[in-house]
């Protein structure tokens, strides 16, 4: 060994190199993830181009700015790179609030409602390009006009810009615009995945009571994010047992982007985010009091608390500093859907909520709370299912699936 050759001593350099990078960022999706081996590739990969470098970034800000340049990007590179000749589609504003429009065309269109569709991102992340390829294929699917809101994002504009933009739209169109496009007004679908399910949530929280415009006739709430209060759900001690360090959505990301979306300074104050991962941004004193039963842990099926990642809440001191500065909007219902105590007279649900995601126990605290209040609510949980899945649903079967089965819901209720 001593007498080596200068080639060999590099090979053995190279290969202990790769042994070590390979060490370091291989992360195995654990078992019962679906098409496992191609999406800890793909994994590996956005962990790589987008996580790795944004966290180099001791700013916030240009954190942010590295995760929307390079997920724009991936998603862009990923298509769709033709006009479908089923589809018109067509940029439009209403009430000032850009929205993209997409018309089945001749026989493609069998129905005569619609969807408004909200995307998600965590409220700092997402654009229309972005949701392209779902948009279209929900609206093929559906038969039906789709309007794919393009609210505006924080942290240039906070809680609730985003919420005011998707109502100034969902109010003129049933108002109003639903007469361009030939659609009843009585038959119309809010849908949105993730941030975008808060924002649909919230839609039909402040419609149930007017009168001045037709209910909203469906919801679809696709694995939404529906509270900030607790950080510690089975479904994120999950994540911290089974498969930590991925990336397809990650406690530090919800943390950032909620801190971000309420117009913290995340630049000035990155331990607000910190204090949340902990689930020390709400005190031991306040989580003693009788709200906390809208979001309690009873609430969820019994395999969702396997001991083999569950614990119960542990006390924590909390951060005080923190709390006070976000307290008023933990408890606000069009913050944090959960927290609304009054969800009756809300349209026909279906929640879709996935085991590999941190969001799983929101999804399903929610229906449950619907089906408590009498709300008629289909809860699919998707045991192979995972966070943004529907943006992969060209490659992954079970998101196939699954839209086809939002498909079949909307087509049996659109009309009843």
């Amino acid at each position: 060994m001593l007498n080596s050759s200068p080639r060999t001593r590099t090979a053995l350099i190279v290969l202990v190199a790769v042994a070590a990078f390979v060490y370091v960022v291989y992360r195995p999706l654990p078992e019962g993830f679906p098409e496992r081996t191609k999406m800890t590739i793909f994994e590996t990969v956005l962990r790589l181009v987008y996580y790795y470098p944004s966290r180099l970034f001791n700013s916030a800000t240009y954190m942010l700015w590295w995760t929307r340049l390079t997920l724009s990007a991936a998603t862009r590179a990923m298509g769709p790179f033709t006009y479908p000749k089923e589809l018109m589609i067509r940029d439009k504003e209403f009430e000032g609030v850009k929205t993209r429009v997409y018309v089945p065309m001749g026989e493609n269109r069998t129905s005569d409602g619609a969807v408004i569709f909200i995307h998600g991102g965590g409220f700092v992340i997402g654009e229309l390009e972005m949701y392209e390829a779902l948009t279209r294929e929900i609206a093929k699917r559906m038969g039906m006009v789709l309007l794919s809101i393009d609210y505006r994002l924080a942290p240039e504009h906070v809680f609730p810009a985003g919420i005011e933009d998707c109502e100034r739209v969902v109010v003129d169109f049933l108002k109003h615009s639903h007469r361009q496009y030939g659609v009843d007004p009585t038959k119309v679908v809010i849908m949105g995945d993730s941030a975008g399910g808060n924002i649909a949530a919230v839609m039909t929280h402040r419609l149930r009571h007017r009168t001045d415009v037709p209910q909203l006739k469906l919801q679809v709430l696709i694995y939404p994010l529906m509270q900030f209060y607790d950080m510690r759900t089975p479904s994120y001690q999950k994540y911290y047992e089974h498969y930590a360090g991925t990336t397809f959505l990650d406690p530090s990301s919800v943390a950032y982007y909620m801190m971000m979306y309420l117009g913290m300074d995340m630049d000035a104050n990155p331990h607000y985010a910190e204090a949340a991962m902990r689930n020390e941004h709400v005190p031991a004193r306040i989580r003693q009091q009788p709200v906390t039963d809208y979001i309690s842990h009873h609430r969820l099926p019994g395999q969702f608390t396997n001991a083999s990642y569950y614990r119960p809440h542990a006390s924590l001191d909390g951060d005080e500093e923190v709390y006070e500065r976000i307290a008023q909007f933990l408890y606000d219902p069009e913050f944090s859907p959960l927290m609304q105590p009054d969800l009756s007279s809300l349209p026909k649900a279906f929640v879709l909520t996935c085991e590999f995601d941190i969001l799983r126990d929101d999804g399903a605290m929610y229906a449950e709370r619907l089906r408590e209040s009498n709300v008629p609510v289909v809860w699919r949980h998707v045991e192979d299912g995972f966070h943004v899945m529907f943006n992969m649903f060209m490659e992954i079967e079970v998101a196939r699936n699954a839209l086809t089965e939002i498909t079949q819901w909307v087509h049996a209720n659109i009309d009843s």
